[in-house]
């Protein structure tokens, strides 16, 4: 949330000449429920949704980008399958107090129905013990990890290198 995930995956979509996979499309169009939606209803909702939508996007054979929610650090039989898998596995990098800035920036811009309560009392406590919790994981996880407070198309450039 707030790494770019969805600008830089279109961008080196739109340069792979594949679609583009967002998360949150994904699981609204699946779930019949948003992202918030999912989360509001409790419990561990929206995390087992995503953790679904992410076996089902390593068991396709086409090619395509996708945003995968950062949430699978959390699930320990996830992890092993998204870095096992042949998928190029890509880790945004972005300090907490830039992840900070660009969700509030995103609430205050968004459309009420899409904010994510999980911020409601203090996204900074929340954003820094979520990010102390996934960043080991995810840098384990990933084939390149590369720094997301870049522009989105430097960033797609570092990630086609390291593609290479």
């Amino acid at each position: 949330m707030g790494s770019g995930k969805t600008t830089v995956g279109r961008v080196v979509a739109g340069s792979l000449g594949v679609p583009y996979l967002d998360n949150d499309a994904l699981l609204a169009e699946r779930e019949g429920r948003t992202t918030a939606e999912l989360a509001a209803a409790g419990g561990d909702e929206l995390h087992v949704a995503e953790s679904r939508l992410v076996r089902d996007l390593l068991a396709r054979t086409d090619a395509f980008v996708a945003g995968v929610p950062a949430s699978v650090a959390d699930r320990p039989d996830d992890v092993p399958l998204v870095a096992a898998s042949d998928a190029f596995v890509v880790y945004l990098h972005v300090p907490p107090v830039v992840l900070v800035a660009r969700v509030e920036s995103d609430a205050a811009q968004a459309d009420p129905a899409s904010r994510r309560p999980w911020l409601d009392d203090d996204p900074v406590a929340f954003v820094t013990a979520t990010y102390a919790r996934r960043d080991p994981v995810l840098r384990g996880a990933a084939d390149v990890v590369v720094d997301g407070t870049r522009t989105p198309a430097e960033v797609a450039a570092q990630i086609e290198e390291g593609a290479r």
